[in-house]
């Protein structure tokens, strides 16, 4: 797959001025590809050009390896951020799933709200801020009220939050904090 991984940035780094780097993972049944370029080189491509540019580089993975199941990721190269991430069919077409920079939190909040606020009969509230690559999450509950909850309770609104931000919202890391509504410490992290 190194051999592979040094001809896609040989043959596609430099396609449509992406200065781009390819970095493979996975083995050969499921094949992850990440692409590395300026969030300036990403948004300056037309979104057919965008989508050649992957299809290109899914197409020579498909040459070495016919049956592989391909995503990907396309990363802002000075901060990490996600710019896109990308599935793939059996014939190497792609689809574009684009990212926000930057999320709106405060829709973020009111979804959670909505659906939590008054979990297990407890009052709940929430803040959230970050961007797509992490977003913090800080939860506020009386603390009498947090420890009333069973553990199988506080793992299932926990995961509830994670899996919202990063299935619902594309977030790559969740960051939470469970805090005291009347003075804001900290009474456990997620």
């Amino acid at each position: 797959m190194k051999d592979l991984q040094k001809e896609l940035n040989d043959d596609h780094s430099d396609a449509y001025s992406t200065n781009s780097d390819i970095s493979l993972s996975g083995d050969k049944n499921d094949i992850t590809v990440t692409i590395e370029m300026t969030k300036t080189r990403w948004t300056d491509l037309s979104d057919s050009r965008k989508e050649s540019y992957l299809e290109d580089i899914v197409e020579d993975i498909l040459k070495e390896y016919k049956n592989a199941d391909i995503e990907g990721t396309v990363r802002n190269s000075s901060n990490n951020d996600k710019l896109a991430s990308f599935t793939t069919n059996s014939k190497g077409d792609v689809t574009i799933k684009k990212i926000g920079t930057s999320f709106d939190a405060s829709t973020i909040q009111r979804s959670l709200f909505d659906r939590y606020s008054n979990y297990a009969g407890y009052g709940f509230d929430f803040s959230v801020r970050g961007d797509s690559s992490k977003a913090t999450v800080d939860v506020y509950v009386n603390s009498d009220d947090w420890n009333k909850l069973s553990n199988n309770q506080r793992s299932t609104l926990t995961d509830g939050i994670i899996d919202q931000l990063k299935d619902r919202e594309s977030i790559d890391r969740v960051e939470g904090y469970i805090r005291n509504k009347g003075n804001s410490s900290q009474i456990a992290t997620f």
